[in-house]
């Protein structure tokens, strides 16, 4: 048996056709994203075409396909060297970033980075503005992942790393797969928002508020 991944990017869906199989054969299918896979599933009986979210499309979604009573599985790459599905994979590229003991005793910044694929990718730490918008990056601070450093885990590969920086509301850390322009938005763990001390000024505001007001209240009484 043969599939062929036909991408609608409008309706975001792949249509997987199966072809060269009689309707009354069983046929068993499965994805696979370099060292992680997908559970084997059986192909609908008598349909030769089902959908799938391109959300899961990455550089090396493959394609596994195999008659229930044989061994031998066909494997097709199709999105292999295609721009739009390294553009789609850096969505599901994600960098997480914590407080914690280096490896040397001291303290810093470990992160951790994951991806559908093995990559080449760059992680580095950037400094949000006063205002909060532009990050820049911290020199430096650039890391090389390399391809085969990466873990598989059940769904996802990935890789950790360190940083010898402790934690500052406006340090915030980015990812970049290789291929692509421009890294990630900034995830900032340490960030302060507003809101955390607008609440508290506000509830100050208002018990001082009514402090004022219960002493006149006292006076008015004791007059």
């Amino acid at each position: 048996p043969r599939l062929q991944a036909v991408t609608e990017h409008m309706r975001n869906m792949v249509r997987l056709q199966l072809q060269n199989t009689p309707a009354i054969q069983e046929v068993y299918w499965a994805m696979t994203w370099d060292d992680v896979h997908g559970q084997p599933v059986r192909w609908p009986i008598g349909k030769n075409e089902i959908v799938i979210s391109s959300d899961l499309i990455a550089p090396c979604l493959c394609f596994l396909v195999w008659l229930g009573d044989k061994n031998i599985r066909g494997m097709y790459c199709p999105f292999t060297n295609q721009p739009d599905a390294l553009r789609r994979m850096q969505r599901n590229v994600s960098v997480t970033m914590v407080e914690t003991q280096l490896r040397t005793g001291d303290m810093g910044l470990g992160w951790n980075v994951t991806s559908p694929c093995k990559v080449k990718a760059e992680v580095r730490l950037c400094k949000k503005d006063i205002e909060g918008g532009h990050c820049e990056g911290v020199t430096g601070s650039n890391q090389r992942l390399e391809t085969k450093n990466w873990t598989a885990a059940q769904r996802v590969h990935w890789q950790t790393g360190e940083f010898f920086l402790l934690p500052h509301p406006r340090l915030c850390v980015q990812v970049k797969s290789e291929g692509m322009v421009s890294f990630s938005e900034p995830q900032c763990p340490f960030e302060t928002h507003r809101v955390r001390w607008i609440l508290p000024l506000l509830i100050g505001f208002i018990l001082i508020c009514l402090a004022i007001l219960g002493v006149y209240l006292i006076r008015g009484i004791l007059k």
